[in-house]
This record gives C-alpha cells, sequence and structure tokens, in this order.
C-alpha cells in the first residue's frame, strides 16, 4: 500500500524537523524502493530546488528505486501542494 497524501506530509514534517536538529534519517520500508522511496522523493521536492524528474534521476543514481516515481499519484499530489500554479509536464502524467 502507498503512502496517503498525510502520510507523506507527516514523514517529510518528521525528516525536516529531526535534520534541523542534526539528526540523521533512516527512512526504510520492506523492499526500500516504493514506500520508503515515496517518501525520501517528496522531501527531496521539498528540500531542494529538484523537479519531479531531477529527483527521479537523483535517486535511480544512488539506489535501485521504482523506475517512474515521478509518476506515482501520491507523488503527483504531493508534488501540486507544493507547486499549486505549476502544471505537471504532460510526460509526466498519472498512468
Amino acid at each position: 500500500m502507498e503512502p496517503t497524501l498525510e502520510d507523506i506530509l507527516k514523514a517529510v514534517e518528521f525528516i525536516e524537523y529531526h535534520k534541523k536538529l542534526g539528526a540523521r534519517v533512516y527512512v526504510h520500508c520492506k523492499a526500500g524502493s516504493g514506500r520508503s522511496g515515496a517518501i525520501v522523493f517528496c522531501w527531496l521536492l521539498k528540500s531542494t530546488k529538484m523537479d519531479l524528474m531531477e529527483v527521479q534521476d537523483f535517486m535511480r543514481a544512488k539506489r535501485r528505486v521504482r523506475r517512474k516515481l515521478y509518476k506515482q499519484p501520491n507523488v503527483l499530489t504531493f508534488y501540486n501542494t507544493l507547486h499549486p500554479a505549476a502544471t505537471v509536464p504532460s510526460h509526466v502524467e498519472s498512468v
């Protein structure tokens, strides 16, 4: 089961809080490529200036994650909360 938008918002807030304290944060799930990948993906969207494809490429360069995390509906919904006026490029639209 994919994390809901509420789950993502809570997790991103948790990560940001602990990072501000100088702590390291370990994000995991059973396989470490889908659910935890979505959480880290969304945190990177919020904490960097990277766009959807840049985050996808960055994460895939670091470890095995789903090839299309950037297309997951929960990730796109989170992206739209960060950039309400932005239009998601047509090549990124949800499946």
